[in-house]
């Protein structure tokens, strides 16, 4: 009986014990961008001639990209309704995805080319 309380109070001695390393320096962190080729995605989309009504933060107005609703914009792509679009964009990770809004997309698109653009009927 003496045995099994000595063991009860050794294991739950051990389970409260904070472990804490020696030397902080050796603690490695990943950096939010490990390289620049690492976090560029180059992606060809096709854009539908209208944007749908989606919800996001609130009610808002969201391409269609690959048949998919698409809640962010594409920097440095002028949207004009009607027109069906072939694009190349990148794909970039957020520099600082620590201080990225919950709600928010984690990457950016940028527009890189514009290979079509042909009027929807």
């Amino acid at each position: 009986m003496k045995t099994s309380i000595t063991a009860l109070l050794l294991m739950t001695l051990m389970g409260c014990s904070n472990y804490a390393p020696q030397n902080q320096d050796s603690i490695e962190t990943s950096p939010s961008v490990s390289s620049a080729n690492s976090t560029v995605k180059v992606k060809t989309v096709t854009v539908e001639p209208e944007k749908v009504d989606c919800i996001g933060v609130g009610p808002m107005q969201c391409l269609v990209v690959d048949g998919n609703l698409f809640y962010d914009g594409i920097q440095g792509f002028n949207f004009e309704s009607g027109y069906e679009y072939r694009l190349t964009i990148e794909q970039r990770r957020r520099v600082n995805a620590h201080t990225t809004p919950a709600d928010a997309n984690l990457y950016e698109y940028h527009l890189v080319e514009v290979l079509s653009k042909t009027k929807h009927q």
